[in-house]
């Protein structure tokens, strides 16, 4: 696990990253020269978990900058509530 850990602090902090050679398991004849190691090829592996607090704090200032700047539509005031009108009465009767 320490290994793991060092290696992920490697990647993170830029250091290169140094692969461990490849081993053929398969027997050769000895009748076959050796062919000579091929160097490990660099793996280039995607950094996960870099965002630093300092990347998001400022991610959300600016997401908050962004929002103060937006302009609400301008609502007009609601109309004053008249109550219900009674209907005049046919007899003239005040």
């Amino acid at each position: 696990m320490e290994a793991e850990m060092a290696l992920f602090e490697q990647e993170v902090l830029g250091a290169p990253v140094s692969v461990p050679p490849v081993v053929d398991a398969v027997p050769v004849a000895l009748a076959v020269p050796a062919v000579p190691p091929v160097p490990p090829v660099p793996a280039l592996r995607p950094i996960i978990a870099t965002n630093t607090y300092q990347q998001v704090q400022q991610s959300l200032e600016a997401r908050a900058a962004a929002a103060a700047t937006v302009v609400t539509p301008i609502v007009a005031p609601p109309v004053p509530f008249v109550g219900p009108v009674t209907p005049p009465d046919p007899t003239g009767a005040v």
